[in-house]
This record gives structure tokens, C-alpha cells and sequence, in this order.
């Protein structure tokens, strides 16, 4: 199957049942333009560019739980221009090489496994935003927190996070991570001042280095929202067979909790006109939606705060064996179709699928 839908954070938390995820920001100045600026801008707003200014802790000392709060007095602690690193030519494609190196302690081999870092964000009309993306650089793991709350983990254990944690992994080089932050920051961000902090985790004691940084940018409408299941275009669009696949598909995705509508939209591949889809020699089939609630963070968990979502689920019948098709999903409203995909019935033949089953090392069968 082969969907053209290229959504990536967003989709892989839902169709794993939206549990827990990842989010949050760090930053500079959310745009400091005119009073409409962030609501309004024909385009994406950059809330916190790359290369931002954050003050760090690189001391090794357990600063406990109240560095990461509001109030804390971080006055103290140095300043410095991201990426940071220890002194390593290390860098990404999307951040660049390190601009301000960070201590490690005085033994290589037991290098402080946790470095704290801080900045301020200034928001304004956070409510009017309909997706905020943020991309990061991380070396090994990194647990952020916007205003005091957890906001998003990556390459970290569950549970609580202490300054001795080791981060789950330890790599060679860092990576840059993209996630659609949009629900959990509109509930965290608030206009004004907001504090940003995160702690990153080294993999062992021995790492070779450290990294960090990160960038924010915020779309004042739902177009191209990445996944986010906030807006009314399907999200985590998933496709499985159901009874004979020779003539049949399943699907389901998520939308926001105010889209009930489930339909379905299905042609011959070889009749698309482009990327439209053609007038005539439309299959169409109407589904089902339910009304579901949940946990999106750790945090969320702990509060007992749900988030509410729809989700629909629909039937492709009636089609032709070995055929490629096209389709697309929505609500039936012109501005909430996904985008184009496709997908391949079983030939006639009874030998058309080679399947490799695969499971998590902890399953049970």
C-alpha cells in the first residue's frame, strides 16, 4: 500500500491509540510584530528560530525538581548561543555545528549524565494559532517543559525522570526530530512571558557528546497542519484488510471531536486526472464515526485531563481484484479531504501477499 500521505509525528501517536506524546518548545521572542501579527500573517510565524539564547547548568549537581519552574532564579547559570555541545565538531543540517560548548566534568569517562538549559518565550494570541511544529536536535534525550509542566520526552524511559536517568540510547551522532506540538502548547503556552526548560540526558556515562537545540514555527490556519487531528482533515489514516482483499479495504483515521461526517472516496488509480480526482466512475461509501477521549502526555495522565477526538471507520466493497486504486477521505466538505492515496487488491491468485511477521521483543503471543 502506498499512501501518499507523507504526516509524520501526529499519525504514528494516533494510530498507536493517541497514548502519551511528545511536545513542546523553547525560545526566544514568539513574534514581536503588530497585534495581529501571529493570527493573521498570510503565512507560517516563526515563535523561536534555531541558534536561539538559552541559559544552561553544566555543573553537575542534582538541581532537584524546581529548576524547570516559573519562578525559579536561573541568574546564576551561564548564557550561551545554541547548538550546544561538549568541545566536539558535532553538528546538524538543520541546527549547524556547536556554538557554545558545555562542561562534561573533569573525567571523560564519567561525564555529568544531565544539563539543564532555560529561555523565554513572549506569545501573543496563542488561541487564534491552529498548529505550532516543533523541530529539534538532540543528543542522547531530552525531557522539555513548558511553564513548569511536562510538555514532551524523546529517548527517555517512562516514569519520573531523575538527574542520574540515562537516556534510553546512546548515538554517535545527533538527530533532528520534528513533532506537531499544536494540542498540548495551546493548553501550555499563555500570552505573555512563558518559561521553557529542558534537560537533556546523556546515554551512558562515556558519551562521545551532547546537543541541543531547537526551533518553534506556528501556522495561522489548518493549511498543510501536518497531521494536526485538531483541524478537520483526516489524520493517522490507516488501511487494513477486511474480509476478502480481492474486492475489499478497511479504513480508519482520526478528525477533531466537531467532524462526524466519514466518507469515502475510491477510483481506479489509472483514471485520476492528475492529482484531482475525476468526475465520473467514483466509488463512494459512507462509514461510521465515534466520539473518543485520550491521554496525550504523561502529565495529561496524572491530571486525568483527556482530549477528545472523533473516529471513523468505513468499508471499500465491490472492487476489482489485482486493480490499483486511489482515494481519499473527509467529511464530504471540499476543505477536509485527504490527500490522494493508493492502494493494490489481491490478484485472483491465491499466492499474491508475502507477509513477514514481526513483533515487539517483549510481546506474547
Amino acid at each position: 500500500m502506498n499512501r501518499g500521505l507523507k504526516r509524520k509525528r501526529w499519525p504514528m501517536i494516533l494510530s498507536l491509540l493517541l497514548v502519551f506524546q511528545l511536545l513542546l518548545t523553547g525560545g526566544a521572542a514568539i513574534a514581536d510584530e503588530s497585534e495581529d501579527s501571529a493570527a493573521s500573517s498570510a503565512g507560517p510565524v516563526t515563535l523561536l528560530a534555531g541558534n536561539a539564547t538559552w541559559r544552561y547548568f553544566d555543573r553537575g549537581k542534582d538541581l532537584g525538581g524546581d529548576w524547570k519552574n516559573v519562578s525559579y532564579d536561573d541568574s546564576a547559570w551561564s548564557s550561551g548561543q545554541a547548538p550546544f555541545d561538549y568541545p566536539a565538531d558535532t553538528g546538524t543540517s538543520e541546527f549547524g555545528s556547536v556554538k557554545t560548548a558545555v562542561s562534561y566534568g573533569p573525567d571523560s569517562k564519567k561525564k555529568y549524565p544531565t544539563t539543564y538549559f532555560r529561555t523565554t518565550v513572549q506569545a501573543t494570541k496563542v488561541s487564534d494559532v491552529q498548529q505550532i511544529q516543533g523541530t529539534f536536535g538532540v543528543d542522547d534525550g531530552v525531557v522539555l517543559y513548558v511553564n513548569g509542566e511536562e510538555a514532551y520526552r524523546f529517548n527517555m524511559p517512562e516514569g519520573d525522570i531523575r538527574y542520574a536517568t540515562l537516556a534510553r540510547e546512546s548515538k554517535s551522532d545527533p538527530r533532528t526530530v520534528t513533532a506537531d506540538l499544536t494540542v498540548v502548547l495551546k493548553g501550555k503556552l499563555r500570552d505573555g512571558a512563558n518559561v521553557l526548560a529542558a534537560e537533556v540526558h546523556q546515554g551512558s556515562a562515556g558519551s562521545s557528546d551532547l546537543y541541543w537545540d531547537m526551533k518553534l514555527v506556528a501556522n495561522p490556519d489548518d493549511s498543510g497542519n501536518g497531521g494536526n487531528p485538531q483541524s478537520g482533515k483526516p489524520t493517522a489514516i490507516a488501511l487494513t484488510y477486511y474480509d476478502d482483499p480481492k474486492t475489499s479495504m478497511a479504513f480508519a483515521w482520526y478528525t477533531s471531536d466537531k467532524i462526524t461526517g466519514t466518507q469515502l472516496q475510491v477510483v481506479e488509480a489509472s483514471k485520476l486526472n492528475g492529482n484531482s480526482f475525476p468526475s465520473e466512475g467514483v466509488q463512494k461509501y459512507q462509514g461510521t464515526s465515534q466520539a473518543i477521549s485520550v491521554y496525550l502526555t504523561l502529565a495529561d495522565k496524572s491530571n486525568h485531563k483527556t482530549t477528545k477526538y472523533s473516529s471513523h471507520k468505513v468499508i471499500a466493497d465491490g472492487l476489482k481484484p489485482g486493480t490499483a486504486y486511489a482515494y481519499r477521505l473527509g467529511d464530504g466538505t471540499a476543505g477536509n479531504w485527504s490527500e490522494i492515496g493508493t492502494f493494490t487488491t489481491e490478484p485472483a491468485s491465491d499466492n499474491g501477499f508475502t507477509f513477514l511477521y514481526t513483533t515487539d521483543s517483549q510481546a506474547k503471543t
